[in-house]
């Protein structure tokens, strides 16, 4: 059986918060478990700027990634951008 974690809108709507911000809530959550896949849905950023979607990277490399099985087989991340 495959452990899914779907994430959806992760776009960050407030001034001066950021994905940091957003995951508080959700990472005390999970209390350490692991996931074979994640995937992220609806919105992504919320002006399509470089700069959203860098942060966006940073955040997937700093805090998404530790939560796979496998934490180097990326292409387990699966984004799927839109409303």
């Amino acid at each position: 059986m495959a452990r899914i974690l779907h994430l959806t809108d992760l776009h960050v709507t407030e001034p001066g918060a950021t994905l940091d911000t957003l995951w508080t809530g959700p990472k005390s959550y999970l209390n350490g478990q692991k996931f074979d896949f994640i995937v992220a849905s609806g919105d992504l950023s919320q002006q399509a700027e470089a700069s959203e979607y860098t942060d966006l990277l940073n955040f997937t490399e700093a805090e998404l990634l530790p939560l796979l099985n496998k934490k180097e087989e990326r292409d387990r991340v699966i984004f799927v951008p839109g409303n």
